[in-house]
C-alpha cells in the first residue's frame, strides 16, 4: 500500500509539473531569440535549420533539429514550444533519479515538488530556446554517472556518455555533468578505489565529442559585453539558481524564493557527505564566469539554469530536516501531529507560497510587439516610416506584420524627422516631437512603447 501511495504521489507531482509548463504556453507571441531558433523551423529543409544553428552564438544543432520537424505540421507558438513543456516535465523523473543517488525516497520526492513548481523552470519550459533540454541532458547525464559510479557497471558509464555526448548536442554546458561525476566519486568512493581509468575514458570521449560540436556549431558574439552588464553577480546567480524571479514582480513574489534560500542554507548547514553538491556548484559558476570575462560576454542567470536542480538536492535536504524537527518538538511537547500530516501541511503551504511568483508570470507579457501593433495598424498607411529601438527587434515586427516590413527601420536619429512612427524602448523619451500612444500597463518582461508625431 505504501509502494502504491509513494508511485501515485509522484505521478500528481509530475501531472502538476507537467500541467504548470503547458499553461498558457502558446498565448504569447515570440520575442527575438525565441524567433531565431523559430527560423530553423521555417526552414525548407535541415540543412538550412542547421545553417540556422550555426549562425547564433554557441548555438548546438539538436534543439533547432528539432523545431524543423515541429514546424512541419505547425508554426504556431503553442506548438513549437511545446517541445521545451516536455524537456521541463522530464527533468523532474530526471531530477528524481539524481537525488535518488544522494538522499533518501521521501526528501527525493520532496525535492522534485520545488522543482515542479520552480517559477525559473516553468519559465524556461515555455521558451522556444534550447535552456529546457540543457537542464534535462544535464541532470539526466550527472544522474547516470552517479549511478555508474555508486555500481561500478559498464553499461551504467555508458549510459552516462551516451546521454551527456547526446546532451552536448542541445547545449555545450552539459560537459559540466563530469565535473558532479568526477566530485561525486571522490566523496562517495573514497573508501574504495576510485575507477580512474573508466573515468579517463569518459572524459576522452566527451571531450572529443564537444570539441567536433565547438568546430561545427561554435561561433561566437560579434558583439562584446562586460561581465556584469545586465545585473550584478548576486542577481545572476540567485536568479540562475531559481531564488529570485526573472520577471518583473511585486515583493510578495520573492517569498518562495527566501524560504528555498533558506531550507538550502539548512541542506548545506547538515550537508554531511553530499557537501560535493555546493563544491560542484560553486565550481561550475566560477569556471563559467570565467568563460564569459574571456570571450568578453556578459554573464546572465539562464547561464545557470542547469544547476537549478542540483542545488534542489540541498533544499530537499534541508525540508526534510524541517519537517523532521516540527514532528519531533509535537513529540515533545505531548500533541504528538503525525509524520505525514506536517509533510502534507508544510507541502500545501508551499504551494499556495509558490502560487505568489507563479501567478504573477502567467501575469506577464514576455514582449509589447502584439499591444503595438494593434495599436498601430489602424491608423498606419504605406509609406509611413517606422523607427524601431532596439533594432535587432526588427525581425520581431517583420514576422507578426509582413505590412509594414517595407517602411520599417532601424532607430537612427538622423531619420527622426522622417519617422511618423517610433516603437522605442522605455529609456527613450520623445515627448518634444511625438506623442505617446502606448505603453504597457501589465508587467512585461521586454516593454517597449510607441510614439506617433504630433
Amino acid at each position: 500500500m505504501k509502494r502504491y501511495r509513494r508511485y501515485v504521489s509522484f505521478w500528481i507531482i509530475l501531472a502538476l509539473g507537467l500541467a504548470l509548463r503547458l499553461l498558457k504556453l502558446g498565448s504569447e507571441g515570440f520575442w527575438v531569440d525565441e524567433l531565431g531558433v523559430a527560423q530553423a523551423a521555417f526552414a525548407p529543409n535541415l540543412r538550412q535549420a542547421m545553417a540556422v544553428a550555426r549562425s547564433h552564438v554557441m548555438a548546438m544543432p539538436m534543439d533547432y533539429i528539432v523545431a524543423w520537424f515541429m514546424g512541419r505540421i505547425s508554426f504556431t507558438e503553442g506548438w513549437l514550444r511545446l517541445p521545451a513543456a516536455l524537456w521541463g516535465t522530464f527533468t523532474l523523473p530526471a531530477a528524481f533519479l539524481l537525488y535518488r543517488q544522494m538522499i533518501n525516497r521521501r526528501a527525493a520526492m520532496l525535492g522534485v515538488f520545488l522543482l515542479a513548481l520552480s517559477p525559473v523552470l516553468i519559465m524556461y519550459s515555455q521558451e522556444l530556446r534550447f535552456y529546457a533540454p540543457l537542464v534535462f541532458f544535464y541532470t539526466m547525464a550527472s544522474a547516470l554517472g552517479l549511478r555508474a559510479v555508486r555500481y561500478g557497471r559498464a553499461r551504467d558509464w555508458l549510459a552516462f556518455v551516451a546521454m551527456t555526448t547526446t546532451g552536448i548536442f542541445f547545449h555545450l554546458f552539459v560537459i559540466f555533468a563530469f565535473t558532479n561525476v568526477v566530485l561525486f566519486s571522490m566523496t562517495y568512493r573514497k573508501h574504495r578505489k576510485i575507477p580512474l581509468c573508466t573515468l579517463l575514458i569518459s572524459f576522452f570521449v566527451i571531450l572529443i565529442v564537444a570539441v567536433l560540436a565547438v568546430v561545427q556549431f561554435g561561433s561566437l558574439a560579434g558583439e562584446h559585453s562586460s561581465l556584469f552588464d545586465f545585473g550584478p553577480p548576486s542577481q545572476v546567480i540567485l536568479g540562475g539558481l531559481g531564488f529570485l524571479p526573472l520577471f518583473p514582480a511585486t515583493w510578495t513574489a520573492y517569498i518562495f524564493g527566501v524560504i528555498l534560500l533558506l531550507l538550502t542554507l539548512i541542506g548545506v548547514y547538515r550537508a554531511g557527505k553530499i557537501i560535493s553538491v555546493g563544491i560542484a556548484i560553486i565550481l561550475q559558476i566560477v569556471v563559467i564566469f570565467a568563460l564569459d570575462a574571456q570571450y568578453n560576454y556578459f554573464a546572465s542567470a539562464r547561464q545557470l539554469l542547469m544547476l537549478l536542480p542540483l542545488a534542489g538536492v540541498l533544499t530537499a535536504r534541508g525540508l526534510i530536516r524541517l519537517i523532521v524537527w516540527f514532528n519531533r518538538l509535537s513529540r515533545r511537547s505531548g500533541s504528538y501531529i503525525p509524520y505525514i500530516i506536517i509533510r502534507a501541511g508544510i507541502m500545501l503551504f508551499l504551494l499556495i507560497v509558490a502560487s505568489f511568483v507563479i501567478v504573477p508570470y502567467y501575469h506577464t507579457e514576455k514582449t509589447s510587439t502584439r499591444a503595438i501593433l494593434e495599436t498601430l495598424e489602424p491608423t498606419w498607411e504605406p509609406g509611413m516610416l517606422t523607427l524601431i529601438s532596439p533594432g535587432y527587434d526588427l525581425p520581431v515586427y517583420s514576422y507578426y506584420a509582413p505590412w509594414l516590413r517595407d517602411d520599417l527601420r532601424s532607430f537612427e536619429h538622423t531619420d527622426l524627422e522622417n519617422a511618423t512612427f517610433v516603437i522605442s524602448a522605455p529609456n527613450i523619451d520623445l515627448d518634444t516631437d511625438f506623442e505617446l500612444l502606448y505603453k504597457p500597463s501589465t508587467p512585461t518582461l521586454y516593454p517597449q512603447m510607441l510614439w506617433g508625431k504630433k
